[in-house]
């Protein structure tokens, strides 16, 4: 992959040969296949211990995302590979920035065959998050805002994912220092409230 810097001020990723065959697989092949976890019912989500990519996990055989799964499901975690038809995978894949999923690694151990960035094969609109600094503009109706919170919902990712799992007894200590992490997202969010004017 190669960063270019053009004068407008906005970073340009020329990919390579191989990352574009995998964003083609991504993008075309008529089936594929991710892990799903039981315990949240979304995508099974991990943390790559070298890049610290939260990522997910896609197959595109079938074969492989079941095994993978029965592997993930002996180390006490219930996922279950599920498949994604062409017409799911722009849903899906965009349903992956506000879980705060950054990345997608195609295929597993062996068989792993790249990292892709979420950003690579999938363009967000340019919509700011909210804030206090853009609070008078939207209440003008000038300026478009999300209301999201991506550390929150993939922190609570990760804490149910244990909590739920086989091994949560014996991570007592990773389950509590997830729940503050989870609380202190929580309260840095900001949230929709309807109300009815009296």
């Amino acid at each position: 992959m190669i960063i270019n810097k053009p004068e407008e001020g906005k970073v340009n990723v020329v990919l390579d040969e191989e990352t574009r065959r995998e964003i083609w697989i991504l993008r075309e092949s008529d089936t594929l296949y991710t892990l799903m976890s039981d315990a949240t019912r979304l995508p099974y989500v991990v943390c790559d211990e070298e890049t610290f990519d939260d990522e997910i996990l896609v197959f595109d055989r079938e074969e492989e995302a079941k095994r993978t799964a029965g592997e993930i499901g002996a180390r006490g975690y219930a996922v279950r590979a599920v498949s994604l038809s062409r017409t799911q995978r722009l849903a899906f894949f965009s349903s992956l920035f506000p879980m705060g999923v950054n990345a997608i690694l195609l295929g597993e151990g062996k068989s792993r065959t790249g990292l892709i960035q979420l950003e690579h094969l999938i363009r967000r609109p340019e919509i700011p998050r909210f804030s206090e600094e853009i609070r008078s503009l939207a209440a003008k109706g000038e300026q478009k805002f999300l209301v999201e919170n991506p550390e929150f919902h993939l922190t609570a990712i990760y804490y149910t994912q244990l909590a739920r799992s086989g091994r949560a007894g014996k991570q007592q200590k990773e389950l509590e220092a997830l729940r503050e992490e989870m609380m202190i997202h929580y309260r840095e969010g900001y949230y929709l409230a309807a109300r009815t004017e009296d």
